[in-house]
């Protein structure tokens, strides 16, 4: 891997919620739509909604994207970053991924990353 190349791919619908959101999809068809996107280890992959188990607990309830976690086992792309859960932030990792969960804009907060080579740094930031 080359320092400092890397594809940036976005997917911003998500996964059905009980808040019925605009841009929501079912799990097949966001599994369809990014399939075939070139996602690969060097890939930084920017989706709305985290992937199911990784910061999307809502209520008690898990409202993440099993498409979006089944994506990432199967491309591994080197970042994940997400928004949607305003509740919640953090830095998690499945297998060579790592998952940055961005805190919302309006609790004042900003996510600041680092990318050099696979090392990867992340300070969350009050703004």
């Amino acid at each position: 891997m080359a320092v400092g190349v890397y594809n940036i791919i976005g997917f911003g619908f998500s996964n059905k919620t009980p808040f019925s959101t605009p841009g929501e999809l079912a799990e097949e068809e966001i599994y369809e739509r990014i399939k075939d996107l070139p996602i690969d280890q060097k890939t930084i992959l920017v989706c709305h909604c985290p992937p199911c188990g990784y910061f999307d607990s809502v209520r008690g309830k898990k409202t993440g994207s099993t498409s979006l976690l089944r994506i990432i086992h199967e491309k591994e792309p080197l970042v994940f970053l997400c928004g949607h859960i305003h509740e919640l932030e953090g830095v998690a990792r499945i297998g060579k991924t790592t998952i940055i969960k961005i805190p919302a804009a309006m609790n004042g907060k900003v996510a600041v990353v680092a990318i050099e080579d696979k090392d990867i740094k992340v300070d969350f930031v009050t703004v």
